[in-house]
């Protein structure tokens, strides 16, 4: 069977390290990254199932995830984006929807 792969994006390294860390330890295969192109990048090369989005959501974040979502490599892929509480506003989620984004947790 084959791994599950899951891309994390945070902007911040030692955020980044410690989720890592935390999801390192299950049967994932775990890809990581600080920037935003780069992380792009390695969605579309690496197809991943998961993208963990710890970076907040902008316009320009928006836009990067729905055209990901609408290439062959981000079909399949759910991202799920690590917010505040106050992201669990109904009309947010809906709006985040139509980017393509599929879930929010909350900060780990």
């Amino acid at each position: 069977m084959a791994e599950t792969k899951i891309l994390l994006f945070h902007k911040d390294s030692s955020t980044l390290r410690q989720l890592s860390q935390s999801l390192g330890g299950a049967e994932y295969s775990i890809i990581s990254s600080t920037d935003l192109q780069y992380t792009l990048e390695l969605a579309r090369e690496e197809h991943p199932q998961f993208l963990i989005w710890g970076s907040a959501i902008n316009n320009q974040t928006k836009k990067a995830i729905r055209t990901l979502k609408r290439t062959d490599s981000g079909k399949g892929l759910s991202v799920i984006a690590i917010g505040d509480p106050n992201q669990s506003d109904p009309n947010h989620r809906i709006e985040a929807q139509e980017y393509g984004i599929d879930d929010f947790i909350s900060d780990f």
